[in-house]
């Protein structure tokens, strides 16, 4: 009964968390409509696993490093707000999605299901979403265009990682090891023959993250 108690008090914390902290209502409203239509599936649970922070983290960077984006750094060491993060600056808003996309994707290949973490990511593509049909007013999040789109999107962010597994494990070693990666480290670990597009000034960087709770 403690134990269940426990679990009841964890599951309401981390939906308040989401709800009130990492997401509108509009936002919140659009990501449960693509789960319950069978686009992305999470559990509610939360991992507080270095290991598995660090694989989901590393995807995103690999993910970053294979597509061009410049990365900042990713780490697994704790903030106040993160129990880890990867921090990148993009340009394409479709390479973009697919870099948020990338910690879900890794979830689901590496362990069959990703964990409610992983919604912070999905709320970024929503926003991202919107963005790209804030100009076609008969164009929603809701629409079988975007779905369809997303989940071609979410197709190909697997793929890219199924065929690169052995450098997600080998950035995900290497930051176990070191905690913290720099950009430079992470593309010369994938050795990647795209070079990362120079930092916009102008840009804002955006973090691919799980919460610290």
């Amino acid at each position: 009964m403690k134990n269940f108690r426990l679990l009841l008090s964890s599951l309401l914390l981390i939906s308040g968390i989401y709800f009130s902290t990492f997401c509108s209502a509009q936002v919140y409203n659009y990501r449960n409509y693509w789960k319950n239509s069978g686009l992305f599936k999470y559990s509610y649970f939360y991992s507080n696993s270095e290991k598995r922070a660090a694989q989901h983290e590393t995807a995103h960077a690999l993910a970053a490093a294979l597509l061009g984006v410049y990365i900042n750094e990713v780490t697994i060491i704790p903030t106040s707000q993160f129990r880890s993060y990867v921090n990148f600056t993009y340009h394409n808003p479709l390479d973009a999605i697919k870099v948020f996309l990338a910690g879900y994707a890794a979830e689901k290949i590496i362990y069959g299901k990703a964990s409610y973490g992983a919604c912070i990511d999905l709320d970024k593509v929503v926003e991202i979403a919107f963005q790209l049909n804030e100009n076609n007013d008969s164009l929603s999040p809701q629409s079988s265009v975007v779905l369809e789109f997303l989940k071609n999107q979410l197709d190909e962010t697997t793929k890219l990682l199924t065929q690169n597994r052995d450098l997600l494990d080998k950035l995900t070693q290497e930051l176990l090891e070191k905690k913290t990666l720099s950009g430079k480290d992470v593309y010369d670990i994938v050795n990647s023959k795209t070079s990362p597009k120079t930092p916009d000034p102008q840009l804002t960087n955006f973090s691919a993250s799980l919460p610290t709770l």
